[in-house]
């Protein structure tokens, strides 16, 4: 693949792929909330063993016989602007996007998550000093947030690039797109999904079991390290913007 020349857009998921501990502060609201009676090295082992918090056992057990107090105390989480803001960044995130800036023509942030926590986000992205912090959409599902993300590359008619830790949620809002056969489809090859906390090996097995051709480019960081971020640069081949003479 030859040097491109055009200067995407580079766009990036929130939870998970730039703010970290959203399992483990459920599990400490959870814990204080329904009485579950965990120490804090339970919490914190079961954050770093389980995907979901539905998968911690002493979640299972308090809901088979309480499920509607456990399900209003998982609503208030989910629109809890204290939450949102209490995240913590993950390591290396803020100067990863920095080094990523020096090749885009614009820096945005998409997340899926409930309008009551807008102001919150665009807080947090501000409290730790993102870069273009103010430009922010709020989606409602993997879906929207895709034909979101397509819908700029038609506009633009340069690439957009998506870092996000959802990748599989992605791919498969993709093949529900081809499948209804949206004209956003034809500006697929101008998206990058980039799948974080993905090595090579995991995305490419990933696109070996799904069996369809989707036209959308994919590949992996896997962390925010700066060997990670400087292998998704060579990667992608994009050629960095002259700096602005003042």
């Amino acid at each position: 693949m030859s040097t491109r020349s055009e200067t995407p857009t580079f766009i990036f998921d929130i939870d998970q792929t730039l703010a970290g501990g959203l399992m483990l502060l459920h599990l400490q609201h959870y814990n204080r909330s329904l009485s579950l009676e965990m120490s804090e090295a339970e919490i914190l082992e079961a954050s770093q063993t389980y995907a979901k918090t539905f998968d911690v056992p002493q979640i299972i057990d308090y809901r088979k016989e309480n499920e509607e107090k456990f399900q209003n105390e998982r609503a208030y989480l989910r629109t809890s602007p204290d939450l949102h803001r209490a995240l913590a960044p993950i390591d290396g995130a803020k100067a990863g996007i920095d080094m990523l800036s020096a090749y885009a023509s614009d820096i945005r942030y998409y997340s899926v998550r409930p309008q009551e926590v807008t102001e919150a986000t665009t807080d947090w992205l501000h409290v730790h000093a993102f870069i273009s912090a103010a430009e922010l959409v709020i989606c409602v599902s993997p879906k929207d947030k895709l034909e979101r993300v397509v819908e700029i590359a038609t506009k633009k008619g340069t690439q957009v690039v998506l870092i996000d830790d959802s990748l599989k949620d992605l791919l498969n809002a993709a093949v529900e797109l081809a499948a209804e056969a949206s004209p956003l489809v034809n500006d697929f090859s101008q998206l990058t999904l980039v799948g974080f906390g993905y090595d090579d090996p995991a995305v490419q097995e990933l696109l070996a079991n799904r069996g369809e051709s989707i036209g959308i480019e994919v590949c992996a960081l896997p962390s925010w390290e700066t060997g990670a971020v400087m292998g998704l640069i060579a990667k992608l081949q994009f050629v960095p913007i002259p700096a602005k003479r003042s």
